[in-house]
């Protein structure tokens, strides 16, 4: 048996008395009890008598029964000072409501609270804390609770609280003390101490024995003893070893026992405490960011046995020595190859007496060694090959030729031209001075290549004049041309002469069989020419008497005018010579034609005032309002009855289909109507059919209003229809009339 809650469930019942509804059935556009709630279930419930002022709010169980019954369980609210109701007779609406004292609410100070248990069912249920949820607590089903991330569970104030600070670890802070109370804590691992540890009992205990290991021991314990005198550490063997805490900061020492009692026979204090002469480490050797040194000049020697090694181990970086300046303020650095190299390296010193790799007062000499980029003076990369700085062997120009080259920013290539050259000093002066880019000396050269540089007045051109080569002006040029004229011969072009002019007196131009084109204008005086060709048609000829005249920008026709299209500024002319003729022995004047100017409406439009054909008289066609802007019809006026198409969610066009019907194939929802917007105060209407199944639902959209804002209840039966009509008020569409359960056939 469980809680249920489930909407729409509503039942009636007219029992009497305090004791079990007996249930009348689901409420059209409902559920039952036994469908929504389920046997055996308990649910909040609400009973209200229709007939009386009572009513009754509690939990109740479902029972699946002829009839179905809801038991009275719990009384919460009622009318009867909260306890059962005795109902008096008349009709009990009885449906699944949430009572207002089940409710969980934020009240004015945004708080919730909950009377009794909270209960998260879910094995994974998550708790949300914060206006963006950025902490959260999370169950995970037989194990625990779950803080999410790095969040802290605090105590009082931000300085105490546990957390996670990384995965593994677990933080305990306190910003002074951390105390456990308890007889024993048992910590199964190893214990970190980053400060002082204090002991307040007298012994340390250990899980074995330690003696003549660390401090005082009896064998058992370590014991705090004041060492005042020879008798606080008798018990110790002469020859055994102890640690000893360095008041100067140097941490724990080990030192032997007889120097400590030599120690105290002459003083109350240790002053300084001496290392064994052959001490051993029984693990690595941390300095803690301390220096290794020594005093009065000592010579520090790493002495490896046979053939050991003296390794610097590298850790994240490759392993360094670094030799510092004797104000340590500079250093140089030997480095290691990176682990990505590969490659283990041996380098040798040089062999015989007081050999050094690179000295600073004297020349050293590299025999068999090859250099990988080397630099000259620092910063300057050495990118010759052996090969290429093996041609200065037997150079005997002078520093100061070759000085020459300072500067030259000629490339290999453009240097290697002069291979091979036997100009002479002289020869090749001649182009000291010169200006010229290689493109301008190019021009000399007898390329086939053309610009498309523009010629303008006091632009340069280069003529051989006489075997000479010299720049004149092109305005030369044409004062040139323009007093020498060209006779003697006929003028022969492999193309179009397209440009400049022929003046007169030049005489007859005979292109044989060859065609004169121009994208320009002929003008000058008259033009005899025996036909005038366009695309192969004769528009005139010489048999023939004013064929065609213009005068003053008037075309003559002796004859008829034959044409495909005839365009009038730009626009073609469409209409047929009968449409044309329609305006023969028109007398409108050109004031009574301007009135079409600007008439948008199409042929179609135009011959609805054909009236001629709609009846015997105009008037008895014509809608027209009276004096009180009334409109009499003497017929009827119809609206086409259009389908809607079924679907999930149906389509209305109240605009396309003011009357409409739409079958039922399935439970639906009506849309809010599409299209145009109407206007406020159209009609419509739709009959809503159930098809052969029956029962099946529509929910009409919010834009629908139905009275005391209720939806209808279709009716259920196969093939009946329901009839609904509204009225549009500029935002709504108001249910005006219903008509259920018709027959429609």
């Amino acid at each position: 048996m469980a809680l249920v809650l489930n909407d729409r469930v509503k039942e009636t019942s007219t029992t009497t008395g305090t004791g079990t509804f007996s249930l009348g059935g689901a409420v059209d556009g409902f559920e039952s009890f036994v469908t929504g709630i389920a046997n055996g279930n308990t649910t909040y419930y609400a009973a209200v008598n229709r007939d009386a002022n009572e009513f009754e709010v509690g939990i109740g169980t479902v029972t699946d029964a002829s009839p179905d019954t809801l038991a009275r369980t719990t009384i919460l609210s009622s009318s009867n000072s909260d306890s059962a109701v005795d109902f008096s007779a008349g009709t009990k609406d009885i449906f699944v409501t949430l009572p207002a004292s089940k409710v969980a609410f934020e009240d004015a100070s945004n708080d919730v609270t909950i009377g009794n248990d909270l209960i998260l069912g879910s094995d994974s249920a998550v708790l949300k804390f914060g206006a963006d949820s950025d902490t959260t607590l999370t169950h995970t089903d037989g194990t625990g609770l779950t803080l999410n991330s790095t969040n802290k569970l605090l105590f009082r104030d931000t300085g105490l609280y546990i957390n996670s600070s990384t995965d593994g670890q677990l933080d305990l802070v306190a910003d002074t003390e951390i105390q456990i109370a308890a007889t024993t804590v048992d910590i199964n691992g190893n214990v970190e101490i980053s400060g002082d540890l204090t002991v307040s009992g007298d012994d340390i205990t250990m899980g074995t024995n330690t003696a003549g290991n660390i401090l005082v021991a009896d064998g058992t314990n370590f014991n705090s003893i004041a060492a005042t005198d020879l008798s606080a550490i008798s018990t110790i063997a002469s020859g055994d070893t102890l640690l000893a805490v360095d008041a100067s900061g140097g941490g724990l020492k080990k030192v032997a026992r007889s120097v400590l009692v030599a120690g105290l026979a002459t003083s109350s204090a240790l002053n300084n405490i001496s290392e064994d002469d052959t001490p051993q480490l029984g693990g690595n050797l941390d300095m803690n960011g301390s220096d290794i040194v020594t005093t009065s000049n000592a010579t520090i020697d790493l002495a490896p046995n046979g053939t050991g090694t003296v390794v610097v181990r590298g850790n994240t970086n490759s392993g360094a020595i670094v030799f510092n300046c004797e104000s340590n303020s500079h250093g140089q650095t030997v480095i290691a190859q990176p682990h990505s190299a590969s490659v283990t390296n041996t380098m040798l010193l040089p062999a015989g007496a007081n050999s050094t790799l690179v000295s600073l007062v004297s020349t050293d000499t590299l025999t068999n060694k090859t250099l990988t980029s080397p630099k000259i003076n620092e910063d300057v990369a050495v990118t010759s090959t052996a090969t290429e700085l093996n041609l200065l062997d037997g150079v005997t120009a002078t520093t100061a030729e070759l000085n020459i080259l300072d500067g030259v920013t000629s490339t290999t290539a453009e240097l290697n031209i002069l291979d091979g050259v036997t100009s002479t000093t002289a020869e090749l002066n001649i182009l000291d001075g010169v200006t010229s880019t290689a493109a301008e000396l190019n021009l000399i050269d007898g390329g086939t290549a053309r610009g498309t540089t523009a010629v303008a007045t006091g632009d340069g051109i280069l003529i051989n004049d006489g075997g000479t080569m010299r720049m004149t002006n092109v305005d030369t040029v044409s004062t040139y041309f323009a007093s020498h004229s060209v006779g003697g011969g006929n003028i022969v072009t492999t193309g179009a002469l397209d440009s400049g002019s022929i003046t007169s007196g030049f005489g007859t131009i005979d292109t044989g069989s060859s065609t004169i084109t121009t994208t320009g204008l002929i003008s000058g005086g008259s033009l005899d020419i025996d036909n005038v060709l366009i695309n192969g048609t004769t528009i005139g000829h010489t048999d023939d008497t004013d064929l065609i005249t213009v005068a003053d920008g008037l075309v003559t026709v002796a004859g008829e005018v034959q044409m495909t299209t005839l365009d009038i500024g730009g626009t073609n002319v469409t209409s047929t010579a009968a449409e044309l003729n329609i305006l023969d022995g028109v007398t409108s004047t050109a004031s009574e034609l301007n009135i079409l100017d600007g008439v948008t409406s199409t042929a179609a439009e135009l011959n609805f005032s054909d009236l001629a054909t709609l009846g015997t008289t105009a008037a008895s066609k014509v809608f027209t309002a009276d004096a009180n802007n009334l409109t009499t019809v003497s017929g009827a006026v119809l609206n086409s009855e259009a389908t809607l198409s079924d679907g999930a969610n149906v389509a209305w066009d109240v605009i396309a289909s003011p009357v409409a019907k739409l079958t039922l194939g399935g439970n639906r929802n009506l849309s809010a109507p599409s299209g145009t917007t109407p206007a406020a105060g159209q009609f419509v209407s739709i009959l809503v059919i159930q098809d052969g199944t029956g029962s099946r639902t529509l929910t009409f959209n919010a834009v629908y209003e139905f009275a005391a804002d209720t939806a209808p209840t279709l009716t259920t039966t196969a093939n009946l229809g329901d009839l609904f009509v509204f009225r549009y008020n500029g935002a709504k569409w108001l249910e005006v009339g219903r008509n259920l359960a018709l027959t429609l056939s």
